[in-house]
């Protein structure tokens, strides 16, 4: 995700200078390449300190991806002088101070990027030109946010801000309602708004930043309805230049609000391998920290010569509430990213980060409600920690679960779903491929059930278009994948 943005922010920034070498921008290339190189080596050396100073370990990425968005939005600046030297130094301090600074439970709370150019503009009064809204632009940024709207799964917070902004602009503007009568004004009048601005950039990339926006649907949606609401009504009644910045943080405060995420840090207790490649880590948190079985903690792990995939993955909580420890559970093959060689390495004592539990995979309220699962592979981590949770508080539901893998050996977790058959959970272990007829001859009354679906990416969502063909509707249909695996 976050290597994404930061190839995707570097492709925005190289994308314009070619542009603005051939005129089609009224920038100069020199310009933007300047500023992104000054802007990378600031926001870099002052992340380095920043952690040094707070005894932790620095995200470069971070610094890289903040550096890559002033860049987009800041100038363009005179190369010439000290003044714009002056101003991209304030910005990469000010940007990553407020990273150490301005945070709680070790999250910052506010966009750094954001928080840059705001303070800029309050106390320079140097705002943010939020160039990259320009026309021949916007292609390349609605193509990049779609892919990381789709990569982060942060559709519902982008589509909710932009159809609440939508409206709103055409209730505020030319008339209210009695504009909505000339839909081709009113199609004109959004398009000006969306393809010559920096809305889009707003929306599929400054809103979504992962440290401080929520990660839960409904509070996505309402995140983005709120930073809608604070941008039109800003716009329409505060005289500043600033109302971009503004609405972001006004916004990024309602996350922290609604969907307040805590870092903990962690300690290695003990790991095992518990079946062919796929390995059982044992963590204790330094302090308490509640969660409902089903949800995941996005894990940072910090190693040298990180790849692609960068030092942070989302796994799955395996324990349950009722356990002391954390408990994750991955599969390594031999032919493994940086960061799984890491967790591999890892040796008991040592600490990692993790951030916060979330995710909505988790059990409905009403203990009544008939269930299935399907897991594939390692995808059966979520179904560990509930079975473990119905166990440990003796709660009996009533639950089919088709556990697939591709060899026997690689079942794990089974004396435990077998011990939760004394509480409704009747597990069906198979190496063949789960299909409709699979299913059905599996969990006779299917059509009354819901559905939870969790494992490679492929395969949930062949799981999710057969139980679409069998008449199961979406909204009966859980999900839970992993990318990055291409088989079970």
């Amino acid at each position: 995700m976050y290597r994404l943005t930061f190839l995707g922010l570097a492709g925005l920034v190289l994308f314009a200078i070619f542009l603005a070498s051939l005129g089609v921008l009224s920038i100069s290339a020199s310009a933007i390449a300047y500023t992104a190189i000054l802007l990378l080596l600031f926001c870099h050396t002052a992340n380095t300190l920043f952690a040094k100073i707070a005894h932790t370990k620095p995200n470069a990425e971070s610094a890289w991806i903040t550096a890559l968005i002033l860049t987009l939005i800041v100038g363009p600046l005179p190369m010439d002088s000290l003044n714009t030297l002056g101003l991209l130094l304030f910005l990469g301090i000010v940007a990553m101070a407020s990273k150490y600074l301005v945070v709680w439970n070790g999250k910052h709370i506010f966009n750094p990027a954001g928080f840059g150019v705001f303070a800029s503009a309050l106390l320079l009064n140097q705002g943010a030109s939020w160039w990259v809204g320009a026309l021949y632009l916007a292609p390349a940024v609605l193509v990049f946010g779609l892919i990381l709207s789709k990569k982060i799964g942060r559709g519902s917070m982008v589509w909710s801000f932009l159809a609440t902004y939508g409206v709103l602009l055409i209730l505020l503007n030319a008339g209210g309602m009695h504009f909505l009568n000339g839909l081709s004004q009113t199609v004109n009048f959004l398009w000006s708004i969306f393809v010559f601005s920096p809305i889009l950039f707003f929306a599929f990339v400054m809103l979504p930043e992962p440290q401080t926006s929520p990660k839960r649907q409904w509070p996505e949606i309402w995140y983005g309805i709120f930073a809608a609401l604070a941008l039109a009504l800003l716009q329409q009644y505060l005289p500043v230049s600033y109302t971009l910045e503004l609405a972001l943080l006004s916004s990024n405060a309602f996350a922290f609000v609604i969907a307040p995420i805590k870092r903990i840090h962690v300690q290695l207790q003990e790991k095992a391998e518990i079946a062919p490649a796929i390995f059982s880590f044992w963590f204790a948190p330094h302090a308490s920290f509640s969660f409902i079985p089903g949800q995941f903690l996005e894990w940072t792990l910090h190693h040298k010569g990180a790849d692609s995939r960068g030092i942070r993955r989302y796994f799955t909580i395996a324990s349950s509430p009722t356990e002391s420890g954390i408990l994750l559970t991955a599969k390594i093959p031999e032919k493994q990213s940086t960061f799984k060689k890491a967790l591999l390495d890892l040796k008991p004592g040592e600490q990692v980060i993790a951030t916060g539990a979330e995710g909505n995979f988790v059990l409905p309220k009403d203990e009544s409600r008939k269930l299935a699962f399907i897991a594939g592979g390692v995808g059966i981590t979520p179904f560990r920690s509930m079975a473990k949770y119905l166990v440990d508080k003796d709660v009996r539901r009533d639950i089919i679960l088709l556990y697939s893998a591709n060899r026997p050996e690689e079942f794990v977790f089974t004396e435990l779903f077998n011990d939760a058959k004394s509480r409704g959970l009747n597990p069906v272990y198979t190496t063949e491929r789960v299909n409709a007829e699979f299913i059905s001859r599996n969990i006779p009354d299917w059509k009354g059930r819901l559905f939870y679906v969790s494992g490679p990416q492929p395969m949930v969502k062949a799981i999710e278009k057969t139980l679409a063909l069998m008449g199961i509707p979406k909204h009966a249909i859980k999900r839970d994948y992993f990318p990055g695996y291409e088989t079970i």
